[in-house]
């Protein structure tokens, strides 16, 4: 049975938006530290992308949607994420150069993404 808005009750309203209330601001400061500690202990690599998708929707005409796959290892460990698709990245296979945490390998962006657009540019350069 499916709930709408208007059939919940007052202490189930005010219990999700005290919930709501809590859990978007921890879910931000743990986005900061993870982008605070990847600041500050970069290392760059290369990664492979393996899969690509697309989201269908009236934008995606004017710009492509959806998600770039992409695998990468450090230290014989090997990780696997997702990071938004850019237009430059047209097929699986594709090199991307990625920017991970020293600290935490698993902690990584897509360069494209993140402040080191410059410091992948010469990672791209030298191999």
């Amino acid at each position: 049975m499916r709930r709408d808005w208007n059939t919940l009750s007052k202490t189930e309203k005010w219990m999700l938006g005290v919930f709501f209330l809590v859990f978007i601001p921890c879910l931000w400061v743990y986005s900061q530290k993870m982008d605070r500690s990847l600041y500050r202990n970069p290392e760059f690599t290369h990664a492979v992308i393996f899969k690509l998708t697309e989201r269908n929707s009236p934008y995606a005409r004017y710009k492509r949607h959806g998600s770039v796959y992409y695998r990468y290892s450090v230290d014989g460990i090997n990780y696997e994420k997702a990071g938004r698709r850019n237009v430059n990245i047209d097929k699986i296979g594709d090199p991307v150069v990625v920017v991970y945490d020293k600290t935490n390998p698993a902690n990584c962006k897509l360069c494209r993404d993140s402040k080191y657009s410059l410091n992948c540019h010469m990672v791209r350069k030298r191999n």
